[in-house]
């Protein structure tokens, strides 16, 4: 039988939740697996910081974290690196998708973005210790599986909804609680975890692509 946590167990009623269960049989699995990820948020954020000097005194973490959004991670890395350049030139924002653009211009208006996720990838890259991120991969981790095929043939998953970004965020806080480890050191843990045992043995960063590829990534167009 699965091991499954019900909502009661949580705090949570169906008055005010759907009616949900997590699947947390292979969190133990995911743990171990996703270990080393750990750290990731403070020492990304620190790298970041570190390897684009030029850029000081401006919000790059923010930056990079608005720019990632549907992006794979070479885009965001070139995404973010035009963002920069273009504030530190007076530039108005351009060649972005519209709500990267209102993302753009509310952070570095010193503004919080709309968007518990995004919000909460943000603090936790500041330091924030309790944000969790839940995205498809840790709803995958949880046995929610918002998953269909389109007629295309093309696989579809659909993002967390309010509820279901609850149910999650609450069992890792408490379950980080009992390990004695930072919510975002857990979420950081599974993600990588999950994203293992699905055959993704490398997560690559930010730094790690500014590092390889420092000349690489051109800051126009």
């Amino acid at each position: 039988m699965r091991n499954i946590v019900k909502l009661m167990s949580l705090g949570l009623t169906r008055k005010n939740m759907s009616d949900k269960i997590l699947d947390i049989s292979n969190i133990n699995h995911y743990f171990s697996l996703g270990i080393d990820h750990k750290n990731w948020y403070s020492t990304e954020a620190s790298k970041l910081i570190n390897l684009l000097p030029e850029f000081e005194g401006l919000p790059i973490i923010r930056t990079f974290a608005v720019t990632s959004m549907t992006t794979s991670i070479e885009a965001n890395v070139h995404l973010a690196l035009k963002a920069l350049l273009q504030y530190k030139n007076g530039e108005v924002f351009h060649g972005f998708l519209p709500n990267q653009i209102t993302y753009l211009n509310l952070i570095y208006q010193s503004k919080d973005v709309p968007g518990r996720k995004i919000m909460n990838f943000i603090n936790a890259l500041e330091g924030k210790k309790d944000s969790v991120v839940v995205d498809i991969w840790m709803c995958r981790a949880f046995g929610l599986i918002n998953h269909r095929v389109l007629p295309s043939g093309r696989n579809y998953w659909k993002s967390p909804s309010i509820k279901e970004y609850s149910l999650i965020e609450k069992y890792c806080i408490g379950d980080s609680i009992k390990r004695n480890i930072e919510p975002r050191q857990y979420q950081s843990i599974i993600w990588a975890g999950i994203k293992r045992q699905n055959g993704m043995t490398k997560n690559v960063s930010w730094s790690d692509l500014l590092i390889k590829k420092r000349g690489f990534f051109s800051y126009e167009n």
